[in-house]
């Protein structure tokens, strides 16, 4: 099978070597265009190796919708890398933003009851790195997931 590395939410940013990017404008640098709050991402189920996301699943109202269409193109095995700004961060409470994220909203998509209760499919912390600036303020956090198959 090949080996499919997926972005979302990449848009203008430089392409990633090896990533086919997705996005919801069409751009020169996106190669399928989803709207992520509705469409299923196009790729087959268990097909892709890894996702790379950075600062848009804050900007993402449906997220249930979302997060469960990335665990069913991400393969057995393979991973999601969220960047997201820390929710309580001053920076992160901008209009745009749909999600204020902290390390207990990843926490969240790995209990039991995420599924039967609210319809989140499982996933597994690989890693979660919450960073601080200078102040020593969390600002950002990057969390990796492996779908809990």
């Amino acid at each position: 099978m090949k080996i499919i590395n997926v972005e979302l939410g990449g848009g203008e940013n430089p392409r990633r070597e090896g990533f086919v990017n997705v996005d919801l404008v069409k751009h020169d640098k996106v190669d399928k265009i989803c709207d992520f709050e509705v469409d299923k991402l196009p790729f087959a189920n268990g097909s892709v190796s890894a996702i790379f996301c950075s600062h848009c699943l804050e900007h993402i109202e449906n997220v249930q919708h979302f997060l469960n269409e990335c665990h069913r193109i991400t393969k057995k095995g393979g991973h999601v890398k969220f960047i997201v700004p820390y929710g309580l961060w001053e920076g992160a409470c901008k209009p745009v933003h749909r999600q204020c994220i902290t390390a207990s909203y990843f926490d969240f998509l790995r209990k039991e009851n995420s599924l039967r209760i609210y319809g989140f499919k499982r996933w597994e912390i690989v890693s979660l790195d919450e960073k601080r600036n200078k102040d020593g303020e969390k600002y950002e956090i990057s969390c990796v997931l492996t779908p809990r198959k």
